[in-house]
Parts: structure tokens; sequence; C-alpha cells
């Protein structure tokens, strides 16, 4: 009976929630500029809610050309907004603005009532604008010649938050708190009569190996004979590692007394927190039931068991044995089932919410059936990851840009060694590659363009790019690429003097021509096309 009562007040409590936030959806707050343009074109509001100026944090106005002043008024988030940002024309030509304010959900008679009114004189040209106040004290914005992305910064002191709860709270929440508890009460205290069974895909990963059916729990490992496997360093050495671990070493002690010294750059790859920073910052995975291709020493596994539950997926013995032995040790293997086979010998029966394909891809042939071409491995590669995701699941990939700067500049290749070769088309590298080795190329990787047409082909409908300096292994920077794949942040951090060190992807060691890799990087970021060069990128597909 306590039960019952409780739920009774729980559903009460959510259909107020769902009233309030309804209500929140629908009573946006707004921006108000008030100007006339001398084109036909669109400008574009970005409003920074914590994740920088990104596409999908914007909204767009169609402007007419016009003799007389027109009010163009946008609608903001009900959130704390860091910061905004004004395209004012995606073409050549001028906008002449009399005001720039925030307007809230009150009204003051007919009008909206004003939160904030923008001083003309603050307003910042960040690139390829030029603003001029005249003598009524208006501005005039004027883009540059063949300009692509002209920025004006909207400066103000604090974050905006002028959003109080008490705005959405009156008759119309009380209406609709009373419909939602209707629709809510009934059907959460029928589903609290009825037992739950869980599922036995929620308990057991359930597969298929040569139509022979598997499945294992959580905290149990799976693995088949492993001919061909990646290997970064000596099966022994990582023996060594597992036997110090078990005898009590904490396991990142482990890697750096082995690695530290002879091989910084692996000890940096296997512990450096940096390695889940994407993730960290853009994805935030939280009970979910992830895949992780190409698991390696654990690197995602080990950090993302802790709150979500993972298959680990490493064909190689001894690092599979590596990821079972270090999360034993962090007392995360019950959240992890550990499989040691190829992912596209496996017919999985669950579905995952996540799938990391972090420096896979570019393997799959090398790794797989030599029988067919890279080109279709990884086409089946990426066309069984969307099998395999549930309806909302993501693909995050982590991968090298083969038109990456450094690469152009004759930087080696991440995967051959070698420079000069898979930077060029696949056609040209294969015959490169055929001349300098008597072998055939097996590692591909490509342009932004070009893992948009795969990830499409593969099924794949909303895919977002970022750009990853120096690189997806160990980022320090990550910058969000517009949709269309024409703008980023990098070009405006490029432009303000942002610079990265680049390095050899083979060993971590520093590159030798950072100056001229910073003169190039600023003229092609003035161009605002930089991020097409871009060392390596971070995709996320669905």
């Amino acid at each position: 009976m306590k039960a019952f009562v409780l739920l009774f007040f729980i559903s009460i409590f959510t259909a107020m929630l769902c009233a309030f936030y309804s209500i929140k959806k629908s009573s946006p707050y707004y921006i108000q500029i008030v100007g006339k343009s001398d084109a036909n074109t669109s400008s574009q509001v970005f409003f920074d809610i914590g994740n920088s100026y990104i596409e999908e944090n914007s909204v767009k106005q169609e402007l007419c050309k016009q003799k007389v002043y027109e009010k163009f008024i946008m609608p903001l988030p009900i959130k704390k907004i860091h910061g905004l940002r004004f395209d004012p024309l995606e073409c050549n030509g001028s906008l002449q603005i009399k005001s720039i304010s925030i307007l809230g959900k009150k009204k003051e008679g007919n009008k909206h009532k004003v939160l904030h009114e923008f001083d003309l004189k603050s307003l910042k040209a960040v690139q390829q604008v030029d603003l001029v106040m005249n003598d009524t004290g208006n501005v005039i914005a004027t883009t540059h010649n063949d300009c692509n992305d002209p920025i004006i910064e909207l400066p103000f002191k604090e974050p905006l938050d002028h959003w109080r709860m008490s705005d959405f709270l009156g008759l119309e929440w009380l209406s609709k708190s009373a419909f939602f508890a209707f629709l809510i009460t009934p059907i959460t205290l029928a589903l609290s009569l009825s037992k739950k069974k869980k599922k036995d895909s929620d308990e057991k990963i359930i597969f298929e190996i040569i139509n022979v059916k598997h499945s294992i729990d959580f905290g149990e490992s799976f693995r088949t004979t492993s001919e061909n496997c990646y290997q970064d360093t000596k099966e022994e050495n990582i023996r060594r590692i597992i036997e110090k671990i078990q005898n009590g070493t904490p396991w990142k002690q482990a890697v750096r007394e082995k690695f530290e010294a002879n091989n910084p750059w692996l000890y940096d790859i296997v512990t450096s927190p940096k390695r889940t920073k994407f993730l960290d910052d853009f994805i935030k995975p939280n009970n979910l039931q992830i895949l992780d291709i190409g698991a390696g020493w654990g690197q995602f596994t080990l950090p993302l068991a802790k709150e979500n539950q993972i298959c680990s997926l490493e064909p190689t013995p001894e690092r599979l044995d590596f990821i079972i032995t270090a999360s034993e040790q962090e007392k995360v293997s019950k959240n992890i089932s550990f499989i040691g086979a190829d992912y596209l010998d496996i017919n999985f029966k669950n579905k995952f919410d996540l799938v990391l394909s972090i420096g896979v891809l570019e393997w799959v042939e090398k790794f797989s059936n030599p029988e067919i071409t890279p080109e279709i491995a990884q086409f089946k590669f990426l066309k069984k990851i969307k099998k395999d995701l549930s309806r909302k699941g993501v693909l995050v990939i982590g991968i090298e840009n083969r038109l990456g700067l450094k690469y152009l500049f004759g930087a080696n290749d991440d995967h051959t060694g070698l420079p000069h070769i898979s930077c060029f088309n696949k056609e040209l590298a294969k015959i490169k590659f055929k001349q300098v080795t008597n072998q055939d190329l097996q590692t591909f990787t490509y342009s932004l363009h070009e893992y948009k047409n795969m990830l499409q082909k593969a099924g794949f409908s909303k895919i977002t790019f970022y750009a990853a300096l120096p690189d997806y292994k160990l980022p320090e920077r990550i910058f969000p690429i517009s949709e269309n794949l024409s703008k980023s942040e990098l070009n405006s951090f490029i432009q303000n003097n942002g610079n990265i060190d680049e390095h050899d992807g083979t060993n971590g060691e520093k590159l030798n021509n950072q100056n001229e890799l910073g003169s190039m990087y600023k003229s092609l970021a003035e161009m605002g096309i930089a991020h097409y060069f871009a060392p390596s990128f971070f995709i996320e597909a669905y």
C-alpha cells in the first residue's frame, strides 16, 4: 500500500514537471535585431550554452533588401548563454543595425520586456566583416568580398541567465499538470502491479560465430583462435605487465615502469586521460550498452565501465588479457564482457547504444579477410555497425585525415610509417606504396567529404565531424565542424593566434617544421578552410 501511495505522488510530481517543461519549451526568449539589409540573403545567430558555437545551437533569419528598418526576432534557448555570435550576411553586402536586444517572455503593453540592450559601440568584428558607426549612432556591418563566414561577437560581461522558474508557473501550468496527471498516473500504477522480467539480452551478450550461437554474462570472456593481430609491442612485454598487476602493482604504474623511459609514446597512448576527451566533452555516456571495437589496452573500456556496460572486443590475446586483469584491479569487470574475435566474424543479437571505432576503420582489411579489397571491407564494417546500433544508437570514429596538412608537408603516415603516399587518393596511393615496398597497401584513410560519403552509403543519415588537434589519439583541442562541412571554430582559433604543435603519429616526436605548418594554417584559416586540413577527426554518426 505504501509503495502504491508513493507511486501515486511520484506520478503527480512527474505530471507537474512535464507541464513545467512543456510550457518552458513553448515559451522561448528572443533576440531582436532592428536593421535593414541591402541584399536578399540570411543572417544567423549562434549561442554558446556550454559547448562552444555549433550549428545546432543557432537560428537563421531570412533578410530582404529593404529601405526601411525592420525588426528581426529570433528565439533563444532557455538556458544560461555564455556567448552570442552574429553572422550578419551570407554574401557580399551590408546590414545597417539600429539596435540589438534580448527580449523576455513577459510583455509591457504590446511589447516584450527588454532584458538586455547591447551597446552597438561594443560590437566586435571577428572576421570577414567591417563595422562603422554612422552619424545617427547606427552600426553598418559590411562583409568582405568573397566572404564565407563573416562573424560579429556580441559581448556581455556576465552570462545571460534571466530565466526564472516563476515566469512559467500559473493557470496554464496548473491545467497542464492536471492533464499530464490524468495521462501518467493510471499508466504508472498499472505498470507497478505487473512483474517486470529482464530480457535475456539485458543480462548477456548473445552472438553467433560461423553459425554457432554463444552467450556470455558480463564479467565473462569468450575468444577464438587469432592468427593475424595488431601488435604495438611484443607479447612478452604485455605478459610481464600482466604478471606485475596480478602481484599487486597498480596497472598504470606497471605500464609506466615498462614503457615511460624507452617508449614514451606508447606509454601516453595507453595511460593518458586525453584518450577519452572527446567522449567526456561531447558524448558523456552514462548507463549505456557500449561496444568497444578494437579495444586495445582498454583505454575506453576501463573508464567507461564505471557507469556503463561494455562489450570489449579485442582480437589480440595478450591485450584482451591485459584488459581483463586491469578491469579486475579497477573493480569494473562485472560491467564488461570480453570477446577475443574479429568484429566482422561476429553476428551480434544485442543492440548497442554506442559503438566505438577509435583507430580501427583504417585497419579493417589488414586484419580481416585478405580476399576482399580494403574498400569493401570498410563498407561491410560500417554497414554492420549500423545494423548493430539501437534505434537511437551512435557510432563514434576516431581517425586520421589523409589531407592533414602535416601529411601534405611530408610527415610519416601513422600506419605505414612512410611519407607522401597515403595522402593521395587510394588509386595513386596503392601504386606508390607498391613501388616503394613491393607490397599491397592495406590501410586507408580518407578526407572529410570521403568519410561523409562512406558513412552515407553505409546507411548513416546524421553525421557530425570534429577536427582534433594534434590528433584523435591524444587530443588537446576539439573543434566541431558545421553540418554542411563549410565552417568550424578551428579557423577562428588559428586566426586568433591559437596554435598546437604537431607530432609524428608513429612515435609522438615533435615535427621540425612547426613554423611552416603554422604559416600555412593561417592562410587556410583566413579562407575559412583550415578544418579540411586538420590532422585527424572524430566522427559522430547516427
